[in-house]
């Protein structure tokens, strides 16, 4: 490596800063509960064990029900199920 090359350091996920930020959802305010939808763009979506279950996709041959994320539909990122906590 020459002087000239510099390296800037990078977040490993090993320290709290690192983490990418819970996203709290509550499922009493209708707001919330049209902004957060399956990858399909279904919001009827219900958790259930360590997933999101969506009865439109269930009704859907060829689509699979079971979400391991939830699309924002402001922003249009899908945030994994990991990162979401229910309100």
């Amino acid at each position: 490596m020459s002087r000239t090359e510099s390296h800037s350091p990078r977040a490993d996920g090993s320290s709290t800063e690192d983490r990418r930020r819970i996203i709290r959802i509550d499922r009493t305010d209708p707001i919330q509960r049209m902004r957060w939808r399956c990858p399909n763009n279904h919001t009827t979506w219900e958790p259930t064990n360590s997933h999101a279950y969506c009865a439109s996709c269930a009704r859907h041959v060829g689509l699979d029900p079971e979400h391991y994320e939830l699309l924002d539909a402001r922003t249009g990122e899908r945030v994994s199920w990991a990162r979401i906590e229910l309100e």
